[in-house]
């Protein structure tokens, strides 16, 4: 299925597996902190954003200048966070 996943995908997911399961992901694409799969259900509840699905894949954002707000909101809702970034290499 990995072959299937576009680049930006696939390094999603490798850094998804890095942090531990009980720890919202915000993954940095361009001006926004993206959430995606179970992590974006979750989020769009606690942060009250929208979410959406785009090719089978659940997904909600916030701009990356309200990153350090819904932070805060995630961790006072009892949620560990952690913050990625995506890379142009490998």
């Amino acid at each position: 299925m990995a072959d299937a996943l576009t680049p930006m995908m696939q390094q999603y997911q490798r850094l998804r597996g890095s942090v531990p399961e009980d720890t919202l992901l915000l993954f940095r694409l361009g001006d926004f902190y993206e959430l995606f799969f179970e992590d974006a259900k979750e989020a769009s509840v606690l942060l009250r954003v929208l979410r959406a699905t785009r090719n089978a894949v659940t997904l909600c954002g916030v701009p990356s200048l309200a990153v350090l707000v819904c932070t805060a909101q995630l961790s006072r809702a009892g949620r560990r966070v952690a913050v990625g970034d995506l890379t142009n290499g490998p």
